[in-house]
């Protein structure tokens, strides 16, 4: 093995830094190796005889470390298969191929082991980038394809020359031929500079780093990540516009609600206006109504009722006005309470729209109850000469019920003074929610301002990206090989 591999490096100039020989055996290639002034050599072998020897080989020089290990593509357990002749180890079962190049190499029993990873030996032992040569030899007998297409790109690209032992066919079980090792090898940034099939079936390849083709292939990958964050920043542009599309639909619903909490709020007003004036009225008939049975007892008695259920009244109209004071605290948080708040004063306002009707009811049952007291007072003249005698009684009795009257009816005033100034508190509600919404527009206005500083970097970056593209384009017309990159490679001769 190796037999070209000094021929192939007498033409380059760099010196050659690090061997990994992965498959070693007893490493016959030790005098290869040295003959090329290489710094440091691996062999890494996993038999345990096979090892022996090559330790002690070892130990006759400095720049050699001889490991053992079976390697694959991750670290784990499995089966290897262990053969008669001991170059043929593997950790993948014979096929009839084998058996038919090789008659007499046998399975000699399947052996559980424990793998390194190609990557941890790789990184362990070349820890450092320079500007020397490295070399790595694959003797894996069928699992090359299997290391190469799960190591990353970069551990593969710290070697300058690569030499692969595999056959035209498959010896092994789902083993790896050499045009699948060639594709895979290419697909990595080599190229194929020799192929030596003098001992069939086996076939040895030498490979070698092509820089101009990694380099195309990192620009190309640099160039998808850009293409695929410019998709992603046009979708996100999208929904930007769904979003604001949505604002403007939840901007206008509010104007609206807003606009109709308005409207009621007028509306409660007149009805409030409508209410005073009714009471105004009711008041003087009441006063006519005082004069009219101050000589009856029964209709003082129902009226003391009446007044009990207008005190009853005033407690609902104060229990609303700290429900009301309640809602203007809770103002304040933010326009998601504000919303509900308006709707808590719309259903506190169609309580309040409802109990005034209930009052109107039962002023006109008032009234009806007036005109029976005005019947039961043409009756009461009748007996007006045989209570004379109570008149005066009843006289003073009726002073201190007008004075009652009279401070049940101031209390009403500063009720309704209050219920004026809750109205006053809604349309301040009113006037803070269209100052907030002013604020959400200035807030969309410079969303929008933003949104067209995005656009104009996406512009930016496109200009870049065709710039990238005029520039690729340039190299394709100086460097006539990048036009075919995506071609395979020509083999190099065929030696036999």
């Amino acid at each position: 093995m190796l037999a070209w591999l000094t021929k192939l490096l007498e033409n380059t100039t760099t010196p050659i830094g690090t061997v990994v020989h992965i498959g070693a055996g007893v490493d016959s290639e030790l005098l290869v190796y040295q003959k090329l002034n290489c710094e440091r050599i691996l062999a890494v072998e996993p038999d345990d005889s096979l090892f022996k020897k090559l330790r002690t080989k070892a130990k006759r020089f400095d720049n050699v470390t001889a490991l053992q290990a079976w390697i694959a593509d991750t670290a784990s357990e499995r089966s290897a298969a262990i053969f008669a002749n001991l170059r043929f180890n593997s950790l993948l079962p014979a096929d009839k191929m084998l058996l038919e190049h090789f008659p007499n190499v046998q399975t000699i029993k399947a052996l559980n082991v424990k793998t390194e990873s190609f990557e941890n030996i790789v990184t362990s032992h070349i820890k450092q980038i320079d500007e020397k040569s490295n070399v790595l030899v694959f003797e894996v007998q069928g699992f090359e394809t299997a290391l190469f297409k799960n190591s990353k790109p970069n551990t593969l690209q710290l070697f300058n020359w690569i030499v692969v032992r595999t056959s035209e066919k498959s010896l092994f079980e789902c083993g790896a031929t050499a045009t699948e090792v060639k594709q895979s090898l290419t697909e990595q940034g080599f190229e194929l500079r020799l192929s030596d099939t003098s001992q069939l079936p086996f076939v040895e390849q030498y490979y070698q780093l092509n820089t101009s083709k990694v380099e195309l292939k990192i620009v190309k990958d640099q160039l998808v990540t850009t293409n695929n964050e410019f998709s992603s920043q046009t979708q996100k542009l999208a929904e930007n516009n769904q979003l604001v599309a949505q604002k403007d639909v939840l901007n206008t619903q509010l104007e609206e609600k807003l606009n109709t909490s308005i409207a009621r709020n007028n509306k409660l007003q007149t009805t409030l206006v409508e209410l005073q004036h009714e009471l105004k009225s009711n008041n003087e008939n009441n006063s006519q109504l005082k004069q009219k049975n101050d000589s009856s007892q029964q209709d003082l008695k129902k009226r003391i009722k009446q007044i009990e259920w207008l005190n009853e009244k005033i407690g609902e109209l104060t229990a609303l006005k700290l429900k009301v004071d309640d809602e203007r605290k809770n103002a304040a948080d933010s326009n998601v309470e504000l919303k509900q708040q308006i709707i808590s004063l719309d259903k506190s306002k169609q309580d309040n729209e409802s109990q005034f009707e209930l009052l109107k009811i039962k002023l006109g049952g008032l009234t009806t109850q007036l005109d029976a007291s005005e019947i039961v007072f043409a009756e009461s003249q009748k007996n007006l000469k045989e209570q004379s005698h109570w008149h005066q009684e009843n006289r003073k009795w009726a002073k201190n019920l007008q004075d009652q009257l009279k401070e049940k009816n101031d209390l009403f005033e500063e009720l309704q003074k209050d219920f004026y100034a809750a109205s006053v508190l809604s349309s301040k509600l009113v006037f803070k929610a269209q100052v907030d919404i002013e604020s959400l527009r200035k807030k969309y206005h410079s969303k929008m301002n933003s949104e067209r500083q995005l656009l104009e970097l996406v512009k930016e970056l496109r200009n870049k990206l065709e710039m990238a593209a005029n520039y690729y384009f340039q190299l394709q017309k100086i460097y006539l090989e990048l036009i075919e990159i995506n071609i395979c490679d020509t083999e190099g001769p065929n030696f036999k």
